[in-house]
């Protein structure tokens, strides 16, 4: 069954990159443009995984992966920061709020599928 992944950022032109990377690697890509949206869309479709901008309007990011991780109905979706603070900014981020892992921006798409299927297969 294809999963499906909810991507969150407000930069449509990653949007329509990386949902043709997902789409052609056998996901079902969702997308939200802001912290507001990904929360009703989460509630409404229950994603296998969520890719989350950090740096958004408010909400932001973290803000978004607090709530989502504080839900006990979403509490074991994997949560991947996508950020272009240092690695050490990006630990303290996911501890904070929460998320599973974090991939640094500027990412290759293969490092970030690599990052979805091994969270994905760990919730398996």
């Amino acid at each position: 069954m294809e999963k499906t992944i909810l991507v969150v950022d407000d930069e449509p032109d990653i949007m329509e990159t990386l949902g043709l990377r997902l789409q052609r690697a056998g996901y079902h890509m969702i997308s939200a443009s802001g912290g507001e949206e990904a929360l009703r869309k989460v509630a409404a479709l229950h994603p296998d995984l969520i890719v989350l901008d950090l740096m958004m309007p408010s909400p932001d990011g973290m803000k978004v992966c607090q709530i989502i991780k504080s839900n006990p109905d979403f509490k074991n979706i994997p949560v991947i920061l996508l950020s272009a603070r240092s690695p050490e900014d990006n630990q303290e981020a996911c501890r904070i709020s929460g998320a599973d892992a974090y991939v640094s921006k500027p990412y290759s798409a293969e490092e970030l599928l690599d990052e979805i299927r091994r969270l994905l297969k760990l919730r398996n």
